[in-house]
């Protein structure tokens, strides 16, 4: 399977990152709570993202973010061929995701000048 290479990509937090560090940051502050352990856990474990189109992102959430109500159906990393990972990982998950390595398709680490470009989602496929 090979993907369409003018496909415009976000990244889905399909885990309700946001809702969910507010809710804690919330919940530690009334409760005059100090642990960072449990906020940078609750981080890494909320952090997980889908690499989705975004008329998918946008169907996802308007069916609270049901994906088979919304008609989406999920591809494994793995399953991909290696060029569309390749071109995903730079893309979306290099420098955007704390384990972006461990989806590395070279099995590398990425070079300094790698890391340190941001990317974003407007960057071509």
């Amino acid at each position: 399977m090979a993907l369409d290479p003018s496909a415009e990509l976000q990244l889905e937090h399909h885990r309700r990152i946001q809702t969910t560090l507010t809710s804690l940051v919330e919940r530690h502050y009334q409760e005059n709570l100090h642990d960072p352990d449990e906020f940078i856990d609750t981080l890494i474990m909320f952090e997980e993202v889908h690499i989705v189109t975004k008329a998918e992102n946008y169907s996802a959430r308007r069916a609270s973010g049901d994906y088979s109500q919304a008609g989406i159906d999920l591809i494994d990393f793995d399953s991909l061929n290696i060029e569309d990972r390749q071109r995903l990982w730079r893309r979306m998950l290099l420098g955007r995701v704390a384990n972006h390595a461990e989806f590395n398709p070279n099995n590398k680490k990425p070079n300094k000048s790698e890391m340190a470009t941001p990317r974003k989602p407007s960057d071509e496929f």
